[in-house]
């Protein structure tokens, strides 16, 4: 399962601009990209996997934004 930390309307808030019609892809790949960078953090989940924390929620969502951009 390929998880996503950032929707397509978090990018398009992320940089003013209308989301590309491919910003899922987009999202998807820059989380894969995330996660290599978060080998060995440690933070709680939820039972899918995602961060449990919302401020952990929120960092991931704008570091994968940035990626993207």
């Amino acid at each position: 399962m390929r998880i996503a930390y950032a929707t397509a309307d978090q990018l398009a808030a992320w940089t003013g601009n209308p989301a590309p019609s491919d910003a899922d892809w987009l999202v998807t790949r820059a989380s894969e990209d995330i996660d290599d960078a978060l080998l060995t953090a440690v933070y709680c989940v939820d039972d899918a996997g995602m961060p449990s924390d919302p401020n952990v929620v929120q960092v991931l969502a704008d570091a994968t934004c940035a990626q993207v951009e």
